[in-house]
């Protein structure tokens, strides 16, 4: 295989693993991006392309066996955001919630979200509830044990 389309490759898979790393929160594919590189420089040693490919994966396992403590030693911590405020609020049932239907609506501080039980019972409309997670948009909640219970 040709120089260049060797480094075309390489360069391609390496932008293609920067483009993913970046794209998510944790890292799961920096140790490619050095495999790419490795077999890029590998490419310009007029290397086969079939040496170039397992340089990339024995190189890439170099890195990831390398860098692993170091990236488990890591404590990424979770921001906290305004909508995690909700866990342990109260909110008034509007709408039945319902988890078999996909129904369910409760009013916590005059916002409506949507809810879904957290044990799958139904929660009738005027209950009061406990907002126990929240999940993306949605709030799983639990009945509220009346007082005299």
């Amino acid at each position: 295989m040709e120089l260049i389309t060797c480094l075309l490759i390489w360069v391609t898979l390496a932008v293609l693993f920067i483009i993913l790393e970046i794209s998510c929160p944790t890292l799961i594919s920096i140790w490619f991006v050095l495999g790419a590189i490795t077999s890029m420089v590998a490419a310009t040693q007029e290397i086969s392309f079939l040496g170039q490919c397992a340089i990339f994966v024995g190189s890439s396992t170099v890195f990831l066996i390398a860098t692993r403590p170091f990236v488990k030693s890591l404590k990424i911590q979770k921001v906290p955001t305004n909508a995690d405020e909700l866990v342990g609020m109260e909110g008034l049932v509007q709408i039945p919630v319902d988890n078999i239907k996909a129904e369910g609506r409760v009013l916590i501080n005059g916002i409506d979200w949507a809810a879904k039980s957290t044990h799958g019972n139904i929660i009738p409309a005027g209950n009061i509830v406990v907002v126990d997670r929240l999940e993306g948009v949605t709030i799983f909640v639990t009945k509220k044990p009346a007082q005299n219970e």
